[in-house]
């Protein structure tokens, strides 16, 4: 390549550098002949040959292992190769290259760093079963410089300075596509570009890592969470550029990030993480380089940064000085989880050399720090981050500094407060104090308990004080039921009007000698009603009353019956049957019997592209479904599911000619493609033979082709096996607000889907869902909701929640 000379075999000459060629020190040029590169064993025009020749040997930090690049473009795996790439026995990910080296550095010869280039092509479903990932280094030391280390799986490839080396990129929809990670200590890159779109993750995992004057682009889960960031600039293309940190932290030190691609409405501009940590921003710039459809809207607005959507009590980040477009500009909120560095002696923290030396004295940018200066800590925390209390019970929080590689010490000259008057305060020495619950209220307090030292570091933890326990509810007037206009209304009081009513209120219908569980709920006089069904019907309703108030313990059950079996005449609305699961049974159910829910676990008897089956799973939940509030895409309260592969059933005891089911449910994702990874999957089935699961459903799937859809289509199941029967219909409505309609009459299977938000503009895919089939007649009774997704980050960011289930039936045509 112009501008390298080889000399001879031993030496090269790089613009007026003389560089000597040895066993530590090999050159890479892909513009090399054959005969030339063969000349020398210190000469390779491969980086995959060169990584498998056995040259590498252990460097040390005087004198590391050093491979020298030229200019060029070095693929690692054949751009394009259809080699389906997975994880080897052992290996968390499925990985390009191994590397096993200490103190390896690879050094581009080149000051511009898009000269030289290691690229691949590949990402989860894209050539790869899992999340691909370029490479492994283990060792400590791994020193990366001038150099470009981009997969290109979702990005294109471009070359200046050998155009003809261009590449488009492997596909539109972006997917995990990642470059690496170390097992090791004191990683170091400077001058590099990282390339890649979601999970970048640019070589994380060292104990200790610096990235000094480095280019990133990437989406979501994407940064290094335990890392130095100097002088770097940053292409966000995605909200969450990290998923949490680990350790004390990640650190910004005079960086520049770019704003692009598009945001949800109702989120800020930017967060800087999807889940919990600490991050500091010291002397930050933010510009906004989004297509703004109307330019005026964004002159004079302000921009919005926030740490996190959802921040616990505990989060704690620390920013100075950081800007929007020349205005100062203040990340999260101050006095909650924001701490402001100005004017405090924690920011003395922030040399390189404090950060990084641990007790090694690593310093990678050599700058200049005093021998006998004692180290600074970046972090105070606290050995909880939530405690509860009953009224008089006490509990002891001890305080303590963080070192930036992880390495603590006790706090010195701790000062603790409390927000609210549940609890009260004894210090007990310079970093602890002790916690006594004085909670007079009723009902459980929530509280923050604060620590800060003279230098500025604050740590947080939540108070949840509870009253003083007391005796359970005395009752005025004992449980009963009576029958009006169709619904079963529960009856009782208790003496005390004042303590709020948390009594477990469980329904159930007595049937064949045997008591089905159809209702419960912890919300005590909040769920007096019961609906009967046609399966009801010969059925006696009990009820079983917990009492239970705000401030006591369960008391003895109460159990009142009804005092008639439950007649045709009392349900109000025959061959329908209707939930909003708010009280909807959520202990496992995995009995096969009509009449009663089926609620379990699922795993589908052929996975076909689930490849990864509950890959991070150690243990199922005790429970398939929960009930409650998540975030995002996720609205109010729902059911969903608590780990990957669950599954709803019922079936009506009467055979039917006709079914129509509509469900109501939000997706956590709010881009539209509604899984974590493509292959999975949610069938929602009608006309379902629940013991051989045999019938006919509507498939929900991400699949390899959109990163911001989901093909919809028809399915027939036989023998728990689904076959398509439809075309797949790619659609962008399956976010909040998604309606799912499907339909059995005769011999026509008809599905719709739709959402009641508006679709951003823009979408390249169908706004709506109908679909239509032939079908064979028959008097199947069942209906099914099975989920194959995983959970996400915080067990819920990938998932689903349920809102309604309608589901109507007939007996004739």
């Amino acid at each position: 390549m112009k501008g390298n000379t080889v000399l001879s075999g031993s030496e090269i000459k790089v613009q007026d550098r003389k560089i000597k060629l040895d066993e530590r020190h090999l050159y890479l040029d892909c513009s090399l002949t054959q005969r030339q590169a063969e000349s020398s064993p210190f000469l390779f025009r491969d980086l995959t040959e060169l990584l498998d020749s056995g040259r590498l040997q252990d460097g040390n930090q005087e004198n590391p292992m050093t491979v020298y690049l030229a200019p060029g473009v070095y693929w690692i795996a054949e751009p394009g190769d259809e080699r389906i790439c997975t994880a080897k026995p052992g290996d968390k990910l499925p990985y390009e290259k191994k590397v096993k080296c200490q103190w390896l550095f690879l050094e581009g010869l080149s000051q511009n760093p898009m000269d030289v280039v290691i690229a691949a092509d590949k990402g989860q479903s894209h050539g790869c079963i899992g999340n691909y990932t370029m490479f492994h280094f283990e060792g400590d030391g791994l020193h990366l410089k001038n150099l470009t280390v981009g997969n290109y799986c979702n990005v294109d490839l471009v070359y200046p300075k050998d155009p003809s080396q261009n590449r488009k990129k492997r596909t539109s929809a972006v997917t995990q596509a990642q470059l690496g990670d170390v097992e090791g200590d004191c990683f170091f890159a400077e001058n590099c570009r990282f390339i890649s779109r979601l999970n970048l993750y640019p070589f994380c995992g060292a104990k200790r890592s610096l990235y000094d004057r480095c280019h990133f682009e990437s989406t979501d889960d994407a940064l290094n969470g335990n890392a130095v960031y100097l002088e770097c600039d940053f292409d966000f293309y995605g909200g969450r550029p990290l998923a949490c940190t680990q350790g004390a932290g990640c650190v910004f030190l005079d960086c520049l990030f770019r704003i692009r691609g598009i945001r949800a409405r109702e989120e800020a501009d930017q967060y800087f993480m999807k889940g919990q940590g600490t991050v500091y921003l010291i002397r930050c710039r933010f510009v906004d380089e989004r297509d703004w459809k109307e330019p005026a809207s964004k002159e004079g607005r302000r921009l919005s940064v926030e740490w996190t959507r959802y921040p616990e009590a505990s989060l704690k980040c620390y920013e100075y000085e950081n800007s929007f477009e020349g205005v100062p500009l203040c990340v999260g909120t101050p006095g909650k989880d924001t701490v402001s560095l100005k004017g405090k002696d924690a920011l003395k923290a922030f040399p390189i050399q404090n950060l990084l030396g641990g007790e090694d004295g690593w310093n990678p940018k050599g700058q200049l720090f005093p021998e006998k200066e004692e180290r600074i800590p970046i972090k105070l925390m606290l050995d909880t981050k939530e405690v509860t209390l009953e009224k008089g019970q006490e509990a002891y929080l001890e305080a303590f500094e963080v070192f930036f590689d992880g390495t603590k010490r006790k706090a010195r000259d701790v000062t603790f407060r409390l927000s609210g008057s549940v609890a009260e305060i004894r210090p007990e020495g310079e970093n602890s104090c002790v916690i006594t619950g004085s909670n007079n209220h009723k009902t459980e307090q929530r509280a923050v308990l604060t620590a800060l030292t003279k230098q500025g570091l604050e740590a947080a933890a939540l108070i949840m004080a509870r009253p003083a326990r007391t005796q359970p509810p005395a009752w005025e007037q004992m449980p009963w039921i009576k029958y009006d206009k169709g619904v079963f209304r529960l009856q009782y009081s208790f003496r005390d009007k004042e303590e709020k009513d948390y009594s477990l209120v469980e329904w159930y219908v007595r049937r064949d000698g045997e008591e089905i569980l159809v209702r419960e709920s912890s919300q005590g006089a909040g769920d007096l009603g019961y609906t009967p069904v046609d399966d009801d019907i010969g059925g006696r309703l009990l009820v079983r009353v917990t009492p239970k108030s705000s401030s006591s313990g369960y008391g003895e059950p109460v159990t009142a019956a009804a005092q008639q079996v439950i007649t045709w005449e009392q349900i109000p609305k025959h061959g329908h049957l209707e939930t909003d699961f708010t009280a909807f049974p959520k202990v496992c159910q995995p009995r096969l019997q009509k009449g009663r829910w089926i609620n379990d676990f699922y795993e589908p008897v052929e996975k076909g592209e689930l490849k990864e089956w509950r890959k991070w799973v150690t243990e199922l939940p005790s429970a398939p479904w929960g009930y409650g509030e998540l975030g995002n895409g996720c609205k109010g309260k729902g059911l969903y599911p608590l780990v990957q592969g669950v599954k709803l059933m019922y079936a009506f005891r009467e055979r039917c000619s006709n079914m129509r089911l509509e469900l109501v449910l939000d997706p956590a994702k709010t881009g539209g493609q509604g899984f974590g990874s493509a292959g999975q999957y949610l069938d929602v089935c009608v006309k379902l033979e629940e013991t051989l699961l045999s019938g006919y459903g509507l498939r929900v799937m991400r699949t390899a082709r959109a990163a911001d859809a989901v093909a919809a289509f028809l399915v027939k199941y036989e023998g728990g096996i689904a076959r398509p029967i439809s075309e797949k219909v790619y659609t962008s409505c399956f976010i909040t607000g998604c309606h799912i309609l499907l339909e059995a009459r005769g011999e026509v299977l008809t599905a719709e889907m739709f959402t009641e938000r508006e679709i951003p503009p823009g979408k390249a895919w169908e706004r709506q869902v109908r679909l239509e089939e032939k079908i064979s007649p028959d008097v199947r009774s069942g209906f099914g909701i099975f989920h194959t997704g995983t959970n996400g980050d915080g067990g819920w960011q990938n998932t689903i929640m349920l809102h309604r289930l309608t589901v109507d039936v007939t007996k004739d045509g």
